[in-house]
């Protein structure tokens, strides 16, 4: 149960990082109201009526948890089967790098609270933008609306 939980959880990732999140309602509807929940009911309740026995692996609260352990395994593969095959990998690498060469244009200048502007100049590195940014809004002075700031006047501070 817990290796097919866990792969599904990052393929669901995978599908809603590609903004495909409309292919995963009907494969959890047929893992887990079709397949799951069907096959829980029948081996706790119809197979051996209820009945918590020794010599039967699938009786009562087993059989809840096989049958939801089973829906589990169905929604990884089919996941995965809709992965391989459904998604333009070359498109999708084109699409993120489009968005990070976008992302990238709106961060080289942006507006903090009431200055003018912090200008990240010639900056190629997100980790330092990020941790200028994260400086400025930790710090316990306030800008005022004329000042502006550049990475020369951080780093001499």
């Amino acid at each position: 149960y817990v290796f097919a939980d866990g792969i599904q959880v990052a393929l669901n990732g995978i599908i809603k990082g590609c903004g495909k999140q409309c292919i995963t309602v009907p494969i959890v509807l047929t893992a887990y109201w079709l397949v799951g929940l069907p096959l829980a009911y029948y081996f706790s309740f119809v197979k051996h009526e209820g009945i918590m026995c020794q010599e039967s692996y699938f009786c009562g609260i087993v059989g809840l948890v096989g049958g939801m352990t089973a829906g589990t395994w169905v929604h990884f593969i089919l996941l995965f089967i809709t992965i391989i095959f459904t998604i333009n990998w070359e498109k999708e690498a084109k699409n993120a790098q489009d968005r990070l060469a976008l992302e990238s244009k709106k961060r080289d200048s942006m507006e903090v609270g009431n200055a003018k502007r912090i200008r990240f100049e010639g900056l190629a590195n997100f980790n330092m933008k990020h941790n200028i940014r994260t400086l400025h809004q930790r710090s316990h002075f306030r800008l005022r609306k004329d000042d502006d700031i550049s990475i020369s006047s951080i780093k001499s501070m």
